[in-house]
């Protein structure tokens, strides 16, 4: 066609366009048109009483034209031009398509005369004839008869249009048995070809709002998927991703009009689903799960999920890998916080939470320990993973407080002192009275410890004055010899000024004997001497002691 007469559009000014347009829309405008020659085109035009004539002679790159109206005579273009040029364009269109129509039958029609083709032997064929020998294929062919029945599977009618999808896809993939333990090359092959057969028709009756049709498939497709993976630990990509496939279309089931009994059949049959044995409660079983039934909108969703739970909880052999899965499924889905709550018992969810714990997932626990603290239900574990991510966080008082809890709710001094080992310096200064508070009525023996851990010499020294024994002297002598020798000397003098005066017995003179010796071993051979005579004069009267020290 020629450019000009392509893109009429672009050459004409938009007011004379529209008044065109009108035009042709018009029937009986147009009186005649007549093809002079190849190039050369008469139009006569109605317009109002008078017929205007027009003559378009279509050249390179621009055609020519002339009409007899005063408008063209003044303005060289006209709306009975523009009217003709429209006509014109549409009248070589249909000779354009005629034109190809034409000469793609010819090439058909040639097609089908060269060659011995399958559109030519059923166009040809007589039904009868044809059926029987689809019929004797397909009983030597087990595939073709496979395929043949997946075709036309939602076409039949039987008396129960449900169990015929069970039985197609049992002939694709045999149950297993005791000889049977994989699949064969022909069954994925067969499944496959079904399983894409039967996707397309469940989508046609989607389409055509067959929606008990199109359940019936996916059901069933889905529960032989699941048979597959747990019963041939058959788990290729292909099977996962058709196994998403048929759950989108589930959720575009849902989504639709359906009737409400229809819907319920469909959740009673998911529910049925996902407690049968072959249910595999891996991660991406699990999500597909969920997302069933947050799209059924059920009351008793929580108690269907909680029996789920339970059943696979006590039938699986990897437990701890099935909770792992449910709580990081947790990070996407918000109903599992509620629905794992209330399925798992605490100490399972601890469990998992403590395996769960890398960095990349820290943020995922943090938010799990966050819900199980404003449930008001917490274990040692949980305690002790929110206070290490709050300590990572650089939350430093709300860790403390995690840190007082291990101390009052589960009395583990050790842990906390060894959470406090993950405070800076800078931070325990700043917290220190609230540190030595947590400690304030635990034995002397911790609170030595929290004072050697935070540096606070003082306060040690203080303790063992006050309330340690001797023995409890030998685990910081070294920490106080580092830093300040008067301090060690006063502390052992005190001490054991303490221990002689409760002395009873010959034994006693033992942990005297020790005291010095741990003395002169770190050094202080003078303090050693010097407190042996100074102790020796004051316990001159009891002669055992005084034997020991002169």
């Amino acid at each position: 066609m020629h450019s000009y007469l392509k893109n009429i559009e672009q050459h004409i000014d938009q007011s004379l366009w529209l008044e065109s347009e009108a035009l042709f829309e018009k029937e009986g405008i147009i009186q005649s048109i007549e093809q002079v020659s190849r190039s050369l085109w008469n139009f006569v035009i109605k317009d109002q009483s008078q017929a205007q004539e027009v003559e378009i002679l279509m050249v390179s790159p621009k055609p020519k034209f002339s009409c007899e109206c005063s408008t063209f005579l003044s303005n060289r273009i006209c709306k009975h031009i523009v009217l003709s040029l429209l006509q014109l364009r549409q009248i070589i269109n249909e000779k354009e398509i005629e034109k190809a129509r034409k000469k793609a039958t010819r090439v058909q029609k040639a097609r089908q005369k060269d060659s011995l083709n399958t559109k030519t032997v059923l166009s040809k064929s007589h039904p009868e004839e044809l059926k029987r020998f689809v019929q004797s294929y397909a009983n030597k062919d087990a595939s073709f008869a496979l395929a043949l029945k997946g075709h036309f599977a939602n076409k039949i009618d039987l008396e129960d249009n449900k169990e015929k999808y069970r039985q197609l896809l049992d002939s694709a993939v045999k149950p297993k048995t005791f000889k049977h333990k994989s699949l064969t090359p022909s069954e994925k092959r067969n499944f496959y070809r079904l399983a894409d057969s039967l996707f397309q028709q469940a989508n046609d009756c989607l389409s055509l709002g067959q929606f008990r049709e199109c359940a019936y498939i996916v059901h069933f497709i889905n529960d032989k998927i699941h048979y597959i993976k747990k019963n041939f630990n058959y788990n290729e990509e292909r099977l996962l991703k058709m196994q998403v496939h048929f759950l989108d279309l589930l959720k575009e089931l849902l989504g639709s009009k359906i009737p409400p009994e229809l819907q319920n059949e469909i959740y009673k049959d998911s529910c049925g689903q996902i407690l049968k044995s072959y249910y595999t409660p891996d991660e991406r079983n699990l999500i597909e799960t969920l997302q069933e039934f947050i799209l059924f909108e059920k009351d008793d969703t929580e108690e269907i999920f909680e029996k789920f739970i339970q059943v696979k909880s006590d039938k699986t052999g990897e437990t701890q890998k099935f909770h792992l899965a449910l709580l990081k499924m947790s990070e996407k889905h918000e109903i599992l916080f509620e629905l794992i709550f209330g399925s798992l018992p605490l100490e399972r969810i601890s469990e998992a939470l403590q395996k769960l714990y890398t960095r990349d997932k820290i943020s995922l626990v943090a938010k799990w320990c966050d819900f199980l603290f404003k449930k008001e239900k917490s274990t040692k574990t949980v305690t002790l993973l929110n206070a290490r991510i709050l300590l990572d966080e650089g939350n430093v008082p709300k860790a403390l407080a995690m840190i007082e809890r291990l101390l009052k709710e589960y009395k583990d001094v050790n842990l906390s002192l060894g959470l406090i080992n993950f405070i800076s310096q800078e931070d325990i200064d700043d917290n220190k009275a609230q540190i030595n508070a947590m400690f304030a009525e635990m034995h002397h023996s911790d609170r030595l410890k929290l004072y050697k851990k935070t540096n606070q010499l003082q306060l040690l020294i203080d303790t063992l004055h006050e309330e340690a024994e001797i023995s409890d002297l030998w685990a910081f002598d070294d920490y106080i010899a580092e830093e300040d020798s008067e301090l060690l000397y006063d502390t052992y003098k005190s001490m054991l000024e303490k221990y002689l005066q409760n002395y009873l017995g010959n034994a006693g003179k033992d942990g005297v004997v020790a005291s010095l010796m741990r003395l002169n071993k770190l050094g202080f051979k003078k303090y050693s001497n010097s407190l042996r005579k100074e102790l020796g004069t004051q316990f001159s009267h009891r002669k055992i002691i005084a034997d020991i020290l002169t």
